[in-house]
């Protein structure tokens, strides 16, 4: 950060940064930054894309998970009517 310098004005008492310094001290092009920046966006969208795609499938499989061990454990018709023929024979 040595490079980059202020630059100070007395009359509008502006700072200003000077990038092309540090850059070309860094060995680093302006055009080279921004296509890397593109490059991160991209991938930062591409993983957000696949963590959603992600959690709806593990989402929609606990649902469909669910409602099969909910039928599984419903009680027969059978079942249930031996239970109250049993009721309402000690009666």
């Amino acid at each position: 950060m040595s490079s980059a310098t202020y630059l100070l004005t007395d009359t509008n008492e502006t700072i200003s940064w000077t990038y092309d310094r540090f850059l070309s001290n860094a060995s680093i092009e302006k055009k080279d930054l921004s296509l890397f920046g593109f490059i991160t966006g991209i991938l930062c969208i591409i993983s957000i894309i696949c963590s959603l795609i992600f959690r709806i499938i593990i989402h929609f499989h606990g649902k469909i998970s669910l409602s099969t061990e909910k039928s599984s454990h419903s009680p027969s018709i059978s079942s249930i009517t031996t239970s109250t023929d049993d009721s309402t024979s000690e009666f």
